[in-house]
């Protein structure tokens, strides 16, 4: 009776170790874009190879564009050409959001370059790069109903970096 449980536990075991395979057997892969002239801007020049674009340079980035939220000077970083509803976005944030709310960054992970290529400037070339950070934030402010409020969330910012 002893083995017989026994067996049937370690079958039992087994059976939900085996099951639990394919769900922690995921691997990550890097997602390599290929540059095609066709969505380049005008006089861009294709790079050969993406080069990763430092972190700290993003991270950089996303806290300016948080800064910027918190003191209402978002609009100059906001392309109008390449932001989708711009002006609803803005009047959104001067309506909508409570005067007292900031915005924290708490985390910038999931840095991914989409695009890059080189454009001429000035008798040089920028190189401009279109990247994706998956962020972590956290808008705070005073509800006068409920007190302190944290809302937490998940965002995904494509910054365009020249350098």
């Amino acid at each position: 009776m002893m083995v017989r449980s026994f067996l049937c536990l370690g079958l039992a075991v087994g059976l939900t170790a085996w099951l639990a395979i394919p769900v922690d057997a995921r691997q990550f892969r890097t997602i390599r874009t290929i540059t095609t002239p066709e969505k380049l801007p005008e006089n861009a020049e294709p790079v050969e190879r993406f080069r990763p674009v430092k972190a700290q340079i993003v991270r950089a980035a996303v806290e300016k564009l948080a800064d910027a939220w918190n003191t209402g000077t978002l609009d100059p970083l906001l392309s109008r050409e390449k932001f989708y509803n711009k002006d609803r976005l803005l009047d959104t944030l001067a309506g909508d959001i409570p005067r007292d709310a900031t915005l924290r960054v708490l985390s910038v992970g999931g840095i991914t370059t989409l695009d890059q290529y080189f454009q001429p400037r000035e008798g040089r070339r920028k190189q401009v790069n279109i990247v994706s950070a998956i962020v972590r934030t956290q808008i705070e402010f005073n509800d006068p109903n409920n007190g302190f409020v944290r809302l937490e969330g998940r965002n995904e910012f494509v910054l365009e970096v020249v350098q």
